[in-house]
């Protein structure tokens, strides 16, 4: 028995196998499309450690990619977890079922030119060491309407500079330990974690022979439906997937939903890195003694040192972002101040960013208990 049947043996299901020998998936004993994937939905959790939802998901997204040519928007799918977690596996096996992928993996860490023009028409992006890849050219890839860009090109047969239009949309796969540094391609993105686990090894020939039968999935789905799916910016995201999941009789559909809504969470909270609630952390921060008292002021230098180094600002933009905020800026014995105004506009101003914390939480608490005050 050689490597690839024996992989094959370890994951077959008395409900339906697969051959995978010949020109393609041979189905037996199943009925319906659901049979058609599950011994793919195997294979990746044989290789992967995935659990079924998350196997499903990248077989969705494979599928998907067959539609791209009559979608708008397509979803980034990020691979993240720590080293020796099988992201570049994953890559691997996608690149052997999607629709014309690029015959290497891309990497991440080439030059920001390199990176977009190894993009340019691409129907299917694989990316590897994605951490700092060039976001900008990854929020071209994700929406059709904003992916065409004019670069300056040299023109070969004339040995001379000029205009050149290039489209970077389409499907994207890429792995990351690291989060984005902008939180807005967070709600283009799915994001598929991985860990550590006790796999079979990758025998690349397992997955050969799917894309016929993904293809044909593909066919069958109604494309302009997808347009109709979401309601906000996440949820459109995974519409596309959303829309393949309607042609199977799975649970799916409920781990999308949690999916969605823990990624909303995390696109609020990613917010908070923006100036004005950046600014807020690090004036409340310092602004709350050990008893949760507020202070009535507080030194708008420090505030400015408090931030993170990612979020670093002058002591001047600080002094800006808090005046826009309604807070007060006084000097005194020559030393400049930011005034909180007192708990509860330290408060008001907290709930109007629609930051997460505690001690927010318990104003919220502590009011809803005195309505009258």
């Amino acid at each position: 028995m050689n490597d690839v049947e024996m992989l094959q043996e370890s994951v077959n299901k008395t409900e339906g196998s697969v051959s995978l020998v010949g020109d393609g998936p041979a189905i037996e004993n199943g009925g319906g499309l659901d049979s058609q994937i599950l011994p793919l939905i195997d294979l990746m959790q044989a290789v992967n450690g995935l659990d079924e939802s998350q196997a499903r998901t990248l077989t969705y997204f494979a599928i998907a990619t067959y539609g791209l040519p009559e979608l708008q928007i397509f979803p980034l799918l990020v691979i993240s977890g720590v080293a020796g977690t099988g992201k570049t596996t994953i890559l691997e096996v996608l690149k052997r079922i999607t629709y014309k992928p690029c015959p290497q993996l891309i990497d991440g860490k080439s030059t920001s030119a390199v990176f977009r023009d190894s993009l340019n028409g691409l129907p299917t992006a694989l990316i590897d060491e994605a951490d700092e890849a060039p976001e900008k050219w990854l929020f071209k890839r994700y929406s059709r309407q904003s992916s065409g860009i004019s670069i300056n090109a040299k023109h070969s047969e004339e040995d001379t500079w000029g205009k050149k239009n290039i489209d970077l949309f389409g499907a994207t796969v890429l792995h990351s330990r690291k989060p984005f540094k902008d939180p807005a391609l967070l709600s283009r993105s799915i994001v598929v974690y991985t860990k550590s686990a006790d796999v079979k090894a990758f025998v690349p020939g397992a997955f050969e022979g799917f894309n016929e039968t993904l293809a044909s999935i593909a066919s069958q789905v109604d494309w302009n439906q997808v347009s109709t799916i979401g309601t906000d910016r996440i949820s459109d995201t995974w519409a596309p997937l959303i829309a393949v999941d309607s042609f199977f009789n799975s649970d799916w559909k409920q781990y999308a939903d949690s999916q969605i809504e823990t990624a909303r969470n995390n696109l609020a909270f990613g917010h908070e890195t923006e100036p004005g609630q950046a600014v807020y952390k690090s004036l409340l921060a310092l602004a709350l003694d050990h008893k949760g008292d507020v202070s009535e002021r507080v030194l708008m230098g420090d505030i400015a040192k408090n931030l993170d180094e990612d979020e670093a600002l002058s002591t001047y933009q600080v002094g800006v972002v808090l005046i826009g905020l309604g807070f007060e800026k006084r000097s005194r014995g020559g030393k400049t101040y930011i005034y909180t105004g007192g708990e509860a506009n330290l408060a008001d101003v907290g709930l109007k960013l629609g930051l997460k914390d505690d001690w927010l939480d318990d104003i919220v608490i502590s009011r809803a208990l005195k309505p009258g005050e």
